[in-house]
């Protein structure tokens, strides 16, 4: 599949927009995590909205991908979604979404980083002191 991606990502232009939208919901996870990133080298800001929608994706290298290129989108539109985002995804995925919301210099996003970090923190702290060495 990378290859075929890798030849489509050569032949694709702006107007290959509503076809890669329609893609966003494929079945193949792999294809679905290319079309974000063709969306994203594209740069058509009408695609932001399908790839906010495409923040829900159930796979998380999906999403992390989404969140990626809608941070390269420098749209501000993503923001509320992927700060939903940072309280119920895993550990990869609220460190792709806090990138994405960094890159996007939204400052609403700080308070709920700065838990976000701390909570970090504090399970990174209680699981390194449940497994102290006998």
């Amino acid at each position: 599949m990378l290859f075929r991606s890798e030849v489509l990502g050569e032949l694709v232009d702006v107007s290959s927009v509503p076809l890669l939208i329609n893609a966003l919901s494929d079945s193949n996870r792999n294809g679905r995590d290319s079309v974000a990133k063709l969306l994203g080298k594209l740069g058509d800001g009408s695609a932001i909205p399908a790839l906010i929608d495409a923040l829900s994706d159930t796979d998380d290298h999906v999403r992390m991908a989404t969140s990626e290129t809608l941070a390269g989108f420098r749209s501000t539109s993503a923001v509320p979604a992927l700060i939903e985002l940072l309280s119920s995804s895993n550990r990869n995925g609220r460190d792709s979404d806090s990138n994405s919301l960094r890159k996007l210099g939204d400052k609403s996003a700080v308070p709920l980083l700065i838990d976000t970090i701390s909570n970090s923190d504090r399970k990174s702290t209680r699981l390194n002191s449940s497994h102290k060495p006998t």
